[in-house]
Order: structure tokens, then sequence, then C-alpha cells
């Protein structure tokens, strides 16, 4: 599950760019390899119309992390952007298998982009075990997380000003969560690796996070899990000074259009450092070219 939530996160980070004018489709396939071994894939498919636009991602766990975790999950999230560019959610439907249990979560909100509307079904042990404060009505809304991707894709964080630290806010039916981003000035370059084709200069960004409202409220057994992961966390800090070392992401243009999108990706977790690899991308404008 631990796998998923962070893999998850850096796939809710994929893409950058200028404001669109165009209908245009976007495609990204990305492995997340642990010590070697792919444990597991996301496909990406962004829809950006002048006035919609529409995000599909398959994520599924692959190869020996299947023994552990065999799970999946398929993300849909639609909305509209307004004459002043900004978005508006519509439609967030998450659904797959987890744990041993299938589950769906569906987020309907209105011509504002505030939740209207949010059915659940999820395991009893779920509901159980995951329970959360209650979130301010008035921070309900979106962007969910998959619109995230469309919010960076419409106001890319290299515009950003003061600090170089660009906030996004996300809702995802349970908390508000503060992305952060910052990019570096200059670019740096990137090695050639045999798991992606991409590789060469890049702007390297740092990816962070802090929780604005609906703080988990832990059981007893959630909490002494809690510190003992934190105990541990300080054990490795102790021994290696980047064992807190914030997430990472490197950008790159896509060869004929105005979008970056990463090509890599690595964070770090109790099992080891995940590294992200963009395996395949292809995208076309209005007029059906294909790069």
């Amino acid at each position: 599950m631990r796998i998923k939530a962070l893999a998850y996160s850096m796939v809710c980070l994929i893409g950058v760019s200028l404001p669109a004018a165009a209908a245009e489709r976007i495609a990204a396939t990305y492995n997340f390899i642990l010590h070697g071994f792919v444990v597991s894939t996301a496909e990406t498919v962004a829809a950006l119309n002048p006035h919609d636009y529409r995000l599909d991602i398959d994520f599924r766990m692959r190869g020996i992390a299947k023994l552990f975790s065999n799970g999946h999950s398929e993300i849909t999230a639609t909305g509209r952007f307004g004459q002043g560019g900004g978005l508006a959610a519509e439609r967030f439907v998450s659904a797959g298998h987890w744990d041993g249990s299938d589950y769906s979560r569906t987020m309907v909100f209105d011509g504002a982009g505030k939740l209207k509307e949010q059915k659940r079904d999820f395991p009893a042990k779920w509901l159980k075990e995951y329970r959360f404060e209650p979130v301010p009505k008035d921070m309900q809304v979106g962007p969910d997380p998959a619109s995230l991707i469309v919010a960076l894709l419409r106001d890319p964080p290299l515009a950003a000003t003061g600090d170089g630290v660009k906030a996004y806010r996300v809702f995802d039916g349970d908390s508000v969560v503060e992305w952060q981003l910052k990019c570096g000035p200059d670019m740096v370059e990137v090695e050639k690796s045999s798991h992606s084709p991409k590789y060469g200069p890049a702007r390297e960004c740092l990816v962070g996070n802090r929780l604005v409202a609906g703080k988990l409220i832990e059981t007893e057994k959630q909490r002494k899990k809690r510190l003992k992961r934190e105990a541990k966390a300080a054990k490795r800090k102790d021994k290696d000074d980047d064992a807190d070392v914030a997430p990472r992401l490197w950008l790159q243009a896509v060869p004929g259009s105005r979008y970056l999108v990463p090509i890599r990706a690595e964070f770090k977790t109790g099992m080891g450092t995940i590294r992200m690899y963009l395996k395949d991308l292809t995208y076309a404008d209005t007029n059906g070219l294909s790069r």
C-alpha cells in the first residue's frame, strides 16, 4: 500500500507546460523500479480541449511486488476551463483492487469546483482503520488528485516567483494536501539508462507536501507503527546524510510541443529508493499529428 501511495503521488506530477490553446493529447507510460526490479507501472493519458479536459491513469503493481500486494487502480478525472484559464473539477472516479479487496470512490463537483456528492465503496476494514478529521466545507474543492496533473499543465512551477516554490492544494475526499514544487534555474545532465529512452539536459525539481486538513485519526496500532517508522528514519538519517532528501523530478521538453514532462523521478522509502523512468511518450495536436 505504501508503494502505491508514494508512486501515485509522483504520477500526479507528470507534466508542466504553458497554457494550451487547442485540443491536444499526451500519453505517457512510467515504470517504477526498486532495487533493479520493476514494481509498478503507470499509464497516463491527458486529453486537453479548449474548454474541458479528461485524464486517465492506470496504475498496476508488477513483478515481484505482486506477490506482496497484487493491486491496481484506474482513475478518471474530468473538468472544465474557465474564461480566465482557471480549472474547475467536475468528476473524479478511482476504482480498483488493493490488499485483497475491491474499492471505488466517486466525487462529483458543482460548476464552481466545490464537492457536491461523494460515494465510497470501501472494505469495512478500511473504513474502520482509516478515519480522518472532518475537512471544512470551504476546503472541499478541486482539484482532485488526478486533476492536479492538468493544473500543472496549465500553471507551470517554472513560473514560480519569490523563493521559487509553487504550491498546489488538492482535495482527495478525505484530506487536503498542499503539494510544493521548486525547480532549479539551470539545466542538469541526466545520465543515459537502459530503463528509459530519455536522457540528457533536463530541469531538476524538488517535490514536497504538507497536510492542510483531514488528519488521520490514528488507532493505537497505527500510532505504534508510525513511531517505529520515525525511529528507523532517524537512524537512517544518522547513517546517511541523503536519507531525508526530498523527492525529485527531472523535466524535459516533448519534441514539437510546448510541454515539459518528467523523464525521471526518485523518492526514498523504508524499503529503499524508488526510481521512476519514462518508458514511452506520444503527443498529438488538434490536427492529429503524433510525435
